[in-house]
């Protein structure tokens, strides 16, 4: 039955169109009619046709063509919504020229005139009516007739090239090659006339015919082929700022920002710590044109037609701007970049379909030969050191070898994830080294927590820290975060009895409203994990649920996280935290499910490593490629000695201890070790059984405690979370958990030792 009713639907759908078809095929045929045949149509053909020529004149002409073709338009809906931008620029190209018509005709001074004259033209089928004469007073008024001519010349040249795809160098660079034509034949003829009479030798006859073969292929198309552009990258195109200490004696506290604590001076590192950017080994020129002719060539073998516009040449890729021929699809570009990568000889190629706001497809290939990009060249541009109100840092070069900067208190937050060895940890360094380099401690402060023990160790006692120390331990991370989140809190407090909304209105109500002196400037705290998988894996709840506040709420408050993990699986990078962190930067990773992980789609398992990023800011719609800067050891070690050196470690005001031993006070129950934990750990272990009701039995205890139990061997990763009915799994041997105890009773050491320093 429904099916019944379907097919009376689709047969009075068609019925209804074929009605309307005959009714705008019989309306067109007579207004045509009437407007051709004119006065010879009886009473209503001439009624008809001079309300048609008083309304638009001779355009009437085109009126009835225009109408069906909109009318067509109209009822195929795929046409008209594939085909709308063009029918509507069709319309305006219609009015321009009639307005260019109304030129010739139009007559008398005067808007009651010209509408006097177009009516009598109108009775005699001529004129423009009333329409056109009306648009055509108002363009006469603003611009006169030579304005008109000069707008009808560039309406119908601008619309040329957008109705039938063509680009505005395409059209300029015919214009110059016939040019170049015109000359080269002149001289031809010269050189033929001289040739005639006199004799010249047989290689200078050679040298001629090849010079004038090939400007005569390049010209007359028989090589159709552009030559693209090439844009090289310049490492030492920056200018150095004034503001950059240059030498030991001019990092003084003259060159100092804002200073919110009159009393304590901060003396920047001079520029000469680090190191000088090499010499460029970029690819020649020959080598960038074989690649492009080779693209060409390759795509054009699976009869794909394409050309090379221009080549971005950048430190260490070189990216091809391939513009396809209209048709062709975008997939199709892209499933084919084994192909091009193997006819490259290229270890591996990423294509970019399409590049942000630009009609090409990007392809990406290696530079043979590669530049370094150093820190230091990136921190002596006057863009890292011109004065606002912004917390910037340095991160590398794009593909055009242009600096590459980002602003913590925009970002707000920021993930770098990637496989070992892939430069996180130098890009932790460049971002921590150009706050040194810039801030004052009173400007901008770190918390660092690095549970490798190994990466951020070096910071210990510089005065950005404020007398904390750099964490290692998950219980101290946890601590950490904790007094994070308690002085974004303490800061929405005294925003909200300043009535200021964020850090940077608040501050500026210190500067201007502050005559009692009652208020201090809030720094930007920025609080940096250097290994967020091995937080997680110890204290997951925790850790997640602080960060989750602190990527929330820490915005307006100038509290910003730089979270770095070397495991970008779900089970660390969880949704909570990957939907508040919008800004990432990917490095390179073993798998595309690593990379969608990190910036939700392929493409970091295709980067080179060591510093090769896709850098992805939330306010850019897809990820920029760009080559990480590179800071030594050495570097590091050299500028902090000399940070320690000139200036005083700063006391915090609430004192790590005292916030160590608050955060203690209101741990979990489950981090009270049971007395039989030991003993269970090992049964559970030898057993291969982890279950509550095994506890019970071989211990004799009561439900709950068991629960606990196996609860805190869950904590510490040496039982597998409960699965629905399934039994859990035991992780952990009894040689892996007797190690981590000799860490842990080392690293309490450590921490006690360095906990009385404070």
């Amino acid at each position: 039955m429904a099916n019944n009713i379907r097919k009376r639907n689709t047969r009075k759908n068609n019925n209804s169109t074929k009605s309307k078809a005959f009714i705008v095929l019989f309306l067109f045929i007579f207004l045509l009619a009437a407007i051709i045949l004119k006065g010879n149509m009886g009473i209503i053909g001439e009624v008809v046709s001079k309300g048609i020529f008083i309304i638009l004149g001779v355009t009437a002409y085109i009126f009835p063509f225009y109408a069906i073709f909109v009318f067509i338009a109209i009822l195929n809906e795929k046409f008209w919504d594939k085909n709308r931008s063009t029918i509507s620029i069709i319309t305006l190209l219609l009015l321009v020229l009639g307005v260019f018509i109304s030129t010739f005709y139009v007559e008398g001074d005067g808007y009651g005139k010209m509408i006097e004259n177009s009516y009598d033209q109108a009775l005699d089928y001529t004129g423009v009516g009333f329409i056109f004469t009306s648009i055509y007073f108002v363009f006469k008024t603003l611009i006169a007739d030579i304005g008109i001519y000069i707008f009808t010349f560039l309406a119908f040249f601008i619309s040329y090239f957008y109705l039938f795809d063509k680009s505005f160098s395409e059209f300029f660079r015919n214009i110059f090659n016939g040019i170049k034509r015109f000359f080269i034949n002149i001289k031809n003829n010269k050189s033929k006339k001289i040739q005639t009479n006199k004799n010249k030798s047989k290689n200078s006859k050679d040298s001629l015919i090849e010079f004038n073969k090939k400007e005569k292929d390049a010209i007359e198309g028989n090589d159709t082929r552009i030559e693209p552009k090439i844009s090289y990258h310049n490492m030492n195109n920056t200018t150095t700022s004034k503001n950059v200490a240059l030498d030991d004696e001019n990092s003084s506290a003259d060159q100092m920002g804002i200073v919110y604590d009159e009393e304590y001076e901060y003396t920047k590192p001079p520029i000469d710590l680090l190191t000088n950017q090499p010499d460029s080994k970029s690819d020649d020129e020959d080598r960038l044109l074989k690649n492009a002719d080779i693209i060409v060539d390759t795509l054009e073998s699976f009869g794909i037609s394409s050309e090379v516009v221009k080549i971005n040449n950048g430190p260490t890729v070189t990216s091809y701007e391939v513009k396809p021929q209209q048709g062709v699809k975008v997939s199709k570009i892209v499933n084919l970049s084994n192909n091009l990568a193997m006819a490259l000889a290229s270890s591996g190629i990423r294509i970019e379909a399409p590049i942000p706001g630009k009609p090409y497809v990007g392809i990406e290939v290696p530079n043979l030969n590669k530049d370094i990009v150093t820190f230091k060249s990136l921190i002596t541009t006057d863009e890292f050191n011109k004065e606002d109100d912004d917390v910037t840092v340095a991160i590398g070069r794009d593909l055009f070898g242009n600096p590459l900067y980002a602003k913590i208190n925009e970002m707000p937050h920021l993930l770098i994830a990637g496989a070992t060895g892939s430069g996180k940890s130098v890009l932790m360094n460049v971002i921590i080294m150009s706050i040194i380099y810039r801030y004052t401690p009173n400007e901008v402060e770190f918390i660092m927590i690095d549970p490798k023990m190994v990466e951020l160790k070096v910071y210990s006692g510089i005065p950005h820290l404020k007398g904390r120390k750099v964490v290692t331990k998950a219980q101290e991370a946890t601590a950490s975060l904790h007094e994070a989140v308690k002085e974004m809190t303490s800061r929405f407090e005294r925003f909200s009895k300043t009535g200021c909304r964020d850090i940077k209105s608040y501050n500026q109500k210190v500067e201007e409203d502050n005559e009692d002196g009652e208020l201090e400037k809030m720094p930007y705290l920025v609080v940096i994990i250097d290994e967020l998988s091995d937080l997680m894996m110890e204290a997951s709840k925790d850790v997640e649920n602080y960060i989750t506040r602190l990527a929330q709420m820490g915005r307006a408050s100038g509290v910003h996280l730089i979270i770095a993990t070397q495991r970008p699986s779900v089970n660390v990078i969880t949704g909570i935290i990957k939907a508040n962190i919008p800004s990432r930067i990917a490095f390179q990773v073993a798998s595309n499910v690593d990379s969608r992980t990190i910036i939700d789609m392929s493409g970091a398992e295709k980067l080179l490593g060591k510093g090769d990023m896709l850098y992805f800011p939330g306010k850019f719609p897809k990820p920029k490629r760009a080559q990480g800067a590179f800071l030594s050891d050495s570097e590091v070690e050299r500028v902090v000695t000399f940070v320690k050196n000139k200036n005083d470690e700063i006391e915090n005001d609430n004192s790590f201890n005292k916030i160590i031993e608050e955060v203690k006070t209101q741990q979990d129950p489950l981090d009270e070790v049971d007395e039989l934990y030991d003993e269970a750990v090992q049964f559970v272990v030898m057993e291969n059984q982890a279950s509550i009701s095994a506890i019970q039995r071989r211990f004799r205890v009561g439900y709950a405690r068991a629960g606990r139990i196996i609860d805190q061997m869950t904590r510490r990763g040496i039982v597998s979370e409960q699965d629905g009915s399934k039994p859990r799994n035991v992780l952990k041997t009894l040689e892996e958990i007797e190690m981590e105890k000799n860490n842990e009773a080392n690293a309490e050491d450590e921490f006690s030792e360095q906990t009385n320093n404070y």
